[in-house]
């Protein structure tokens, strides 16, 4: 097979929603509890992101450490998917003071390139970049997801321009907005 056969095979791009999560100060969480303890609370993190997941659709692609890279076949999808996790980890607050676990959501849409199981190119880079710039419980998304999630139930604050690492222009994000 030849090296372009090769790369248009590796290479399938269609419109997904890209979603990262990134878990707040856990190397805190290892200090204040230890080593068994923190490890007990990231398995709960775990557990409420892949629960998420299964009920929205969204397919986990990548774990970094204690972060998810996610795809769904929607952005409303997706937005209901982080408004879930949110709720649920806000919801667990009260019964673990000691082990509160919060975390940043960014959320983009657009053509990654897809090879193997993995995504790559400028979508991914921008939503991990939107999630490394929300603040904890936030969730985040690039303008597109907005805009692709007109007429659906959600509610969107404009957050203004963003200067995003590796990107040359400043970004439009919106905070989507939910409660506890």
């Amino acid at each position: 097979m030849s090296e372009e056969q090769l790369q248009a095979r590796s290479e399938t791009r269609k419109l997904a929603a890209i979603m990262f999560t990134d878990m707040v100060d856990s190397t805190g969480l290892t200090n204040a509890l230890g080593d068994e303890g923190a490890l007990a609370v990231v398995r709960q993190h775990d557990e409420v992101i892949r629960h998420a997941l299964l009920a929205h659709g969204g397919r986990e692609v990548d774990r970094a450490g204690d972060g998810f890279l996610v795809s769904f076949g929607s952005v409303s999808q997706a937005v209901g998917c982080a408004i879930a996790i949110q709720t649920e980890l806000a919801s667990r607050a009260p019964v673990h003071p000691d082990a509160v676990v919060r975390v940043r959501i960014g959320i983009g849409a657009g053509e990654p390139v897809t090879e193997g199981d993995g995504l790559f190119g400028s979508t991914v880079n921008l939503t991990a970049r939107i999630c490394s710039h929300a603040a904890p419980g936030q969730i985040l998304v690039a303008e597109v997801v907005r805009e692709l999630c007109s007429g659906k139930r959600f509610s969107f604050r404009d957050h203004g321009l963003a200067s995003l690492k590796g990107f040359p222009s400043p970004v439009r994000l919106y905070e989507v907005a939910w409660s506890a």
